[in-house]
């Protein structure tokens, strides 16, 4: 008999496999959902139990900022039957592809994929919203998919209506993700010679359907092109100096917090430029347009939230150039980064199922650890099944509110409490974020305020209004304001009175109600 030979695993095929399992291990251990990603979810239930793609199950509004997200969710929770794990499995599942393409970018180069690989697990703001129930791992995978289908051969037939898809796949996942993605498919654009411009710009417009359609769609049923917390977020109350100056901290709050996110953004950002490489410097210019982006409206209240797209982005750059670097400099940077994690007091490389209990929460400027915030109560290695889960004060309050009897109150924090208070219970929502109505009206800047949670002040009657179904709101122009509102929102989709005023909601035909009432307050 002859001794059988050997298995022989190659070395690259060992170390590549251990980098994704490590990735695997940490996704597992760092699991969490936000409250805010409970907003997409009780859409999702009203949409499963047929009330349709709506937050109120009386009012069409789009509560949710990302398409694109909310309908890859939607079959997996239609199989289901429930939200916490399948949410969070198809973001492990979707992160774990962006993640392996980020390492396949490196070209088989192991010093480049431990580079890659330790990079990615040492941001803190990358682990976090690898998880979380929210968009970032989608965006993470078309961002790759946008760096993939841009390197194609200058020559392949399709490359343009694959690079101009991507992008229309990104802005229906999140409308601010064009900044990054327009340069590219500019330079794309540009660089296809073989089209007339007229079949160039057909192409285009085919790959962009998504958005184009998606746009349509939720301007005939909301009656608004764009998300409901768009006019909520963005209206313009605060001061462009203050929302700088909110910005400006969101980066420091990152960088004190998460030493490798931020300067791995400039570093790597800055190699197009630094090298002069042409072919890359379209992806430098859109991380540096979303950046900008990032400052003008003033950061986000959850830490690092954005910035996984722009670190994300410079992680790829610096894949294409790990050729260009030595073996032991490679190995220096992922030992550096692994090191400076390691060493950060809310490391998410080492976190365990204690995180939360006694961390940092929250800065003097509004801006959260939301993974701190609220792992303790949504965690993966945190469930409990003597409990109810999220095991959460503001979700216990949602469970209560589904059994009282009540049938409209106010919130301000409104995902798990929408959530578990099911469609029976119209909620409020103080922020706007859910309410077409409150998102459109000047919120009360307060001295300290948060991003994303700028405050309405309930107006006389709407409460009323909303518990009898009757307009009983006391202003006159803000009464004839809801009029129309209520049309578009509540009306029959398919009338023609309802046509005529989303028309007229878009061409401003009745802000002067709006002003009118902000001024008699």
């Amino acid at each position: 008999m002859h001794a059988s030979n050997p298995v022989v695993i190659p070395t690259k095929k060992l170390i590549f496999g251990g980098i994704i399992a490590i990735f695997i291990t940490v996704l597992f251990r760092t699991a969490w959902l936000s409250d805010d990603a409970y907003i997409t979810f009780r859409t999702l239930d009203n949409l499963a139990n047929g009330s349709g793609l709506v937050w109120n199950v009386a009012e069409r509004a789009q509560s949710f900022t990302h398409p694109l997200w909310l309908f890859l969710l939607t079959p997996f929770r239609l199989l289901s039957g429930e939200i916490y794990f399948t949410s969070l499995f198809v973001a492990m599942g979707v992160s774990l592809i962006a993640f392996i393409l980020a390492l396949s970018t490196t070209k088989k180069n192991i010093a480049g994929a431990l580079a890659v690989g330790a990079l990615l697990l040492s941001s803190k703001a990358f682990i976090d919203y690898s998880t979380s129930g929210l968009e970032n791992p989608l965006s993470h995978l078309l961002l790759a998919l946008g760096l993939i289908t841009y390197l194609l051969p200058r020559n392949h037939q399709r490359r343009l209506f694959y690079v101009a898809l991507v992008t229309g796949l990104a802005a229906t996942t999140r409308h601010d993700l064009i900044l990054v993605f327009a340069p590219i498919l500019i330079a794309t654009f540009l660089q296809e010679n073989t089209k007339s411009v007229a079949k160039k710009l057909g192409t285009v417009a085919l790959g962009l359907l998504p958005i184009i359609l998606w746009t349509l769609f939720s301007l005939f049923y909301y009656g608004f092109p764009f998300p409901n917390t768009f006019y909520a977020k963005l209206g313009g109350v605060v001061p462009s100096a203050e929302l700088l100056k909110q910005g400006f901290w969101f980066f420091l709050n990152s960088l004190s917090i998460d030493p490798i996110t931020v300067p791995a953004i400039v570093l790597f950002t800055a190699l197009p430029f630094i090298t002069k490489d042409k072919r890359l410097i379209p992806f430098s210019i859109g991380g540096i347009l979303y950046m900008l982006y990032i400052l003008k409206i003033g950061g986000d209240f959850m830490s690092g939230r954005f910035l996984t797209v722009p670190f994300f982005l410079a992680v790829l750059i610096f894949g294409q150039y790990v050729g260009s670097f030595r073996r032991e400099v490679l190995i220096g940077i992922a030992l550096l980064a692994v090191f400076v994690s390691y060493t950060s007091p809310l490391s998410s490389l080492f976190s365990n199922k204690t995180y939360g209990e006694t961390s940092y929460l929250q800065d003097g400027f509004g801006i959260a650890d939301e993974r701190g915030a609220y792992y303790t109560g949504t965690g993966l290695l945190r469930v409990n099944r003597k409990k109810p889960f999220p095991d959460y004060p503001i979700a216990l309050e949602g469970t209560r509110l589904r059994s009282s009897g009540i049938e409209v109150t106010l919130a301000k924090s409104v995902g798990f409490i929408g959530y578990n208070a099911g469609k029976e219970v119209h909620i409020i929502d103080e922020l706007g974020l859910a309410d077409p109505l409150l998102s459109r009206l000047e919120p009360t800047l307060e001295k300290n305020w948060r991003p994303g949670h700028l405050v309405r002040q309930v107006p006389c009657g709407y409460f009323e209004t909303i518990e009898s179904g009757e307009n009983k709101i006391c202003d006159p122009s803000l009464k004839m304001y809801y009029d129309r509102l209520s049309l578009i929102t509540q009306g029959d989709l398919f009338s023609w009175e309802r046509i005529r005023a989303i028309v007229g909601m878009q061409l401003g035909r009745y802000d002067h109600l709006l002003t009118e009432y902000e001024a008699s307050k």
